[in-house]
């Protein structure tokens, strides 16, 4: 995740002052079940951390003073996350070694942020709010792309509901494009040739990896809601949806990892429930989040990590128990790892220090199991 601008991250800091991978890997579905079951909802709870995660979030990794960091995206192998940047002179996009502590700048940025990032084999990418081009950077060879996703069209309303939210992995990035008030293309750009390929096109949601697989949402003509749309990763040809996620459903924000798919409900109507489906089960699990706003859902192993308008959070899927990071801070997820970020407060709503800690969940106890 991905999805910071200075807006959002300014608010937040202000509001204090005065009181933000998805993973690809072989195991998924091939042929639907018969005997997929739904399980009873789980009704979340939230409770403080146990000592060893207390510990691990008190361990700073990196602290950068002066700098106003969002975090974007994680690079496992090399122990980087990368993000936004903003000094009192300057803002960019930059890196952060956990290793060393040590920032890098790797791009210039907007003053109004980046509006979505993600990382995988080799390449990161963001797009700038109110940019159509995609920002691509290679991190072996230090290699600036520009991705067109455009063109504007003049006197257009686009389709609603829609982001341009790419992902990145298999030789390729993939995102879905909004072409018309009525459409959008789900796009895929080879990295090696340059070559772009539309793969569907309609009312669709942005793509996600999920098992081997390449997710979308898709609303058909006439339908109340969207349902989910499975592509093969590696050769982008169509695959059956497991039965359990074939039917149309209420989809909001939707996330994905090797073994796992989560969305959230629609806003106002069941945005406080989350859904959790287990592709090696093929079952769907549902979590209620009660005063929680469910939304920028990441995944970490069997972790759900997401953040709201008050606060963040850290779920653990097998039990249910969780634990709220308080604000203004930042969370970012992928694969082991677990960004957690602290702002210390300036002088009139400025930011003048970032401490970085990182959380990797399996060397750590389990959270829960919920008392009541």
């Amino acid at each position: 995740m991905r999805l910071w601008v200075a807006l959002l991250i300014v608010a937040t800091v202000l509001a204090t002052a005065c009181a933000g991978t998805t993973q690809t890997a072989a195991s998924a579905h091939r042929s639907p079940s018969p005997n997929q079951t739904a399980a009873a909802p789980t009704l979340l709870c939230f409770t403080a951390p146990p000592p060893d995660w207390a510990t691990a979030m008190a361990n700073v990794a990196a602290t950068l003073d002066g700098v106003n960091f969002g975090p974007g995206a994680i690079d496992e192998q090399d122990g980087v996350v990368y993000g936004g940047a903003w000094t009192g002179s300057r803002h960019m996009i930059a890196s952060v070694a956990l290793s060393t502590g040590r920032m890098t700048a790797v791009a210039p940025m907007s003053a109004s942020g980046f509006g979505w990032m993600t990382y995988a084999d080799g390449w990161l990418v963001w797009i700038e709010p109110g940019v159509l081009d995609l920002q691509l950077w290679n991190a072996r060879t230090h290699e600036i792309r520009q991705v067109a996703a455009g063109p504007q069209l003049q006197g257009t309303s686009y389709l609603t509901g829609v982001f341009m939210n790419p992902v990145i992995g298999h030789g390729y990035m993939a995102w879905s494009q909004q072409v018309s008030s009525r459409s959008a293309e789900l796009r895929v750009y080879e990295l090696a040739t340059g070559h772009v390929t539309i793969l569907d096109s309609g009312d669709l949601g942005s793509p996600v990896f999920a098992g081997a697989d390449l997710v979308w949402t898709k609303r058909d003509a006439g339908a109340a809601h969207p349902h989910f749309v499975f592509a093969d990763a590696t050769t982008l040809q169509p695959v059956a949806a497991p039965a359990e996620l074939r039917d149309p459903r209420e989809i909001g924000f939707v996330a994905g990892a090797p073994d796992r798919l989560v969305w959230t409900g629609t806003p106002g109507s069941s945005n406080g429930t989350w859904f959790v489906d287990d592709l090696a089960a093929r079952t769907i699990r549902t979590y209620i989040a009660s005063g929680h706003y469910s939304q920028f859902p990441q995944l970490a192993g069997p972790y759900l990590v997401w953040f709201g308008a008050d606060k963040n959070s850290i779920v653990d899927l097998r039990s249910g128990a969780g634990i709220d990071l308080p604000l203004p801070g930042y969370v970012e997820a992928a694969g082991d790892t677990i960004v957690v970020e602290r702002l210390t407060g300036g002088t009139k709503g400025s930011v003048s220090r970032t401490d970085v800690s990182v959380l990797h969940p399996s060397r750590l106890s389990s959270l829960g199991p919920c008392t009541v």
